[in-house]
């Protein structure tokens, strides 16, 4: 005789094979039924047991070398190794480092630019640039400051100027003299010479009939 079961709990099924095996049995399919269930179903006394067992169970905090608890935090400004990072702290970061970096594609900087301890890129508003050993542009004006405190360091540079008659590039040198960090000083600016200086110098030589007095 067929006798079919449920496939977890193995509780009685009606066999529907045949007409004369589909009746039903309140015993088999009822009584019989939740007998199972009630034997497979914890009891308070169980659930005890169970929450005092889990209550015994001893998980370390986590740390760099062991799995275990671990609290969240959302500062952005720790040193802490037993925490873990939300996603707002890490979102906080990541806004901060987009707005303070220059993207791939390039952007402007608001300060000088410094290589090292000594070369420097600076700008001022006034539209002079300038690539300086030890020495740098204030931002507003044209203001020359020294970038560091040394004994015999001096400064020196080039410099790209606008103006009439300024125009093109420069450069000075002040010697090995003693700097102190954030002191102004005034270059004494020589122009660099150029192609077209050259051909003005030639052109100048030769309408002063120099080669004929020679």
């Amino acid at each position: 005789m067929n006798e079919p079961k449920t496939p977890n709990l193995g509780l009685n099924k009606i066999d529907r094979s045949l007409p004369s095996t589909t009746y039903f049995d309140l015993d088999k399919y009822l009584d019989q039924n939740w007998e199972k269930i009630d034997e497979g179903v914890a009891t308070k006394e169980d659930l005890e047991e169970l929450r005092e067992a889990l209550g015994e169970i001893d998980v370390p905090d986590a740390s760099l070398t062991q799995k275990g608890i671990v609290q969240l935090s959302s500062r952005t400004d720790g040193t802490s190794e037993t925490v873990a990072a939300t996603e707002k702290a890490i979102n906080e970061v990541l806004a901060t480092a987009n707005s303070s970096s220059l993207p791939r594609t390039g952007g402007a900087l608001t300060g000088p630019l410094r290589i090292s301890s000594w070369g420097e890129i600076s700008a001022s508003s006034g539209g002079y640039v300038l690539y300086g050993h030890n020495c740098y542009l204030d931002a507003a004006g044209v203001v020359y400051r020294y970038r560091n405190t040394h004994t015999n360091m001096g400064a020196r540079g080039i410099v790209f100027r606008l103006g009439a008659g300024l125009q093109g590039a420069w450069m000075f040198d002040v010697g090995s003299i003693t700097t102190t960090a954030g002191e102004v000083f005034t270059p004494t600016l020589k122009r660099i010479l150029n192609t077209d200086d050259y051909d003005v110098l030639n052109t100048n030589f030769e309408q002063s009939d120099l080669w004929g007095a020679l």
